[in-house]
């Protein structure tokens, strides 16, 4: 009886035109997308979130539905959905009622509508202006433990060298991981390097004798003010100084988070009386 009506209900569902596709099966998703779905924390009952959208002088009203390291999932009506592009990248704010407000540009990188209200998936372009903002609430909320980005001492600025087929670019970096860096350049030199997916790469951390060699992806390309922010992934895979000195990077980037650490802490301190 069982597989009777397991056959009947098929025959019912491909009789039916109406039946949406993404009902009929699940799609398949990448170990990437299962490990972006289990870090994301969803929305607090305790200190609940809301957000904002921001582009040009428009102003968009977001339910905040859940955030990750990566980015954030938010909520809007279909008809407002409607107005956004995938790739539009805007200015995006995160705000508690008792913890102020984090501000960052958001890359639209997902977008499905069921005609009523539409869920938006936002990728940070730039991590290290985003954990700069962070105190110990947004730091928890922003999951920051699962990928420690650092910025670079502001005396000592950090810049990478980026080689491919005949050219070259020195680009500012913003913030520091041991799997790769993010960097900011001005637009209008950085017009050859639209199309490039690699990139031969040497950096050299503060106090290093030797600059670091190696190859990188390049990723999340965005313009924000004048600026294209992307990230560097490092590629380990190839045989250069990025996979011999690796553990030198994350000594760097562990010490940089104590040093910021520190500082931040210094601030909700009471001052000593003399």
């Amino acid at each position: 009886m069982v597989a009777k009506q397991q056959a009947s209900n098929r025959r019912l569902q491909s009789q039916n035109p109406r039946t949406p596709m993404f009902f009929r099966s699940k799609p398949k998703t990448t170990e990437r997308g299962e490990r972006r779905r289990q870090y994301r924390i969803p929305q607090s009952k305790k200190h609940p979130l809301s957000a904002t959208l921001k582009r040009d002088n428009e102003t968009l009203q977001a339910e905040f539905l859940d955030v990750s390291v990566h980015g954030v999932g938010l909520k809007v009506t279909a008809e407002r959905g409607a107005k956004l592009t995938l790739g539009d990248v805007l200015e995006l704010t995160v705000m508690s009622l008792s913890h102020g407000k984090v501000t960052t540009p958001g890359k639209l990188v997902h977008m499905e509508s069921d005609g009523k209200s539409a869920r938006l998936g936002f990728e940070f372009v730039n991590i290290g202006d985003l954990y700069s903002q962070l105190d110990a609430f947004y730091s928890r909320i922003f999951n920051r433990r699962r990928a420690v980005r650092v910025r670079p001492e502001l005396d000592r600025k950090l810049t990478v060298l980026m080689r491919w087929s005949d050219k070259e670019l020195k680009a500012h970096v913003t913030n520091v991981s041991e799997t790769g860096v993010g960097i900011s350049v001005p637009v209008e030199n950085a017009k050859d390097l639209e199309n490039v997916e690699k990139v031969a790469i040497q950096f050299k951390l503060p106090g290093a004798a030797e600059p670091i060699h190696g190859a990188a992806f390049v990723r999340n390309k965005a313009t924000v003010a004048g600026q294209l922010i992307c990230g560097l992934m490092f590629d380990f895979d190839q045989q250069s100084s990025l996979a011999t000195r690796r553990s030198e990077i994350g000594v760097y980037v562990e010490k940089r988070a104590e040093e910021i650490s520190k500082w931040e802490s210094s601030w909700g301190e009471p001052a000593k009386s003399k």
